[in-house]
């Protein structure tokens, strides 16, 4: 896992934000993204964050505490809880102060709420990390067909019964917003082909 969850590229934020944490803050998020029934949130997903970033770096307008909140959006997650967004930010904001890093521990702690994904984002650099967290919405068929295989895998407690009605209404709220991606690259490049996905999917879940 340390060899997944780049060790090289955190010690490198950590040091141009100015305060690099202790070592067993990286080993930590190893730890979590490794626990047991994590099929899609896990160290996979953050490296195709941090890459997706990578891409849409220059648009941020604080881009330090965007990469740090795609570091720790994901750090806590239980499929069976509503609040994982929340215990996320929360530890990201303790390790932050921690390190001595109050000034922006509040925008990071925002911009990891804003990827729960219920309200709309409120910031320029909210919106980017959201569409960078559901780009894989607008991914290839293959690739969009692994992440559903995941996501089913991670509510393996769920019969069918409650799980394809319930994820079917969690697409089609997606599909209800007049756009899925806000920002103008995000809408480019994910907005059409994740509409088309989701509507796949919304038929296979209920045929």
């Amino acid at each position: 896992m340390n060899s997944e969850l780049q060790h090289e590229r955190w010690q490198r934020l950590w040091t141009a934000l100015g305060a690099p944490p202790a070592p067993e803050r990286f080993e930590q998020l190893c730890t979590l993204y490794a626990e047991p029934g994590r099929h899609y949130h896990n160290a996979t997903h953050i490296l195709a964050c941090l890459q997706g970033f990578d891409e849409l770096r220059d648009l941020a307008e604080a881009p330090l505490q965007v990469e740090l909140a795609i570091w720790y959006h994901d750090a806590i997650y239980d499929p069976s809880r509503q609040d994982n967004e929340a215990r996320s930010a929360d530890l990201a904001g303790e390790v932050l102060a921690c390190a001595g890093l109050d000034h922006c521990r509040q925008a990071v702690i925002d911009l990891i709420m804003a990827t729960d994904h219920r309200q709309p984002a409120s910031t320029h650099d909210q919106r980017l990390l959201v569409d960078i967290d559901l780009s894989i919405l607008g991914a290839d068929a293959s690739a969009y067909r692994t992440y559903t295989e995941a996501v089913r895998r991670e509510y393996g407690r769920f019969p069918d019964a409650l799980y394809r009605p319930g994820r079917a209404a969690v697409l089609k709220k997606f599909l209800e917003r007049p756009v899925i991606f806000t920002t103008e690259p995000g809408r480019a490049r994910w907005e059409a082909p994740a509409r088309r996905n989701i509507e796949a999917e919304i038929r296979e879940l209920e045929a």
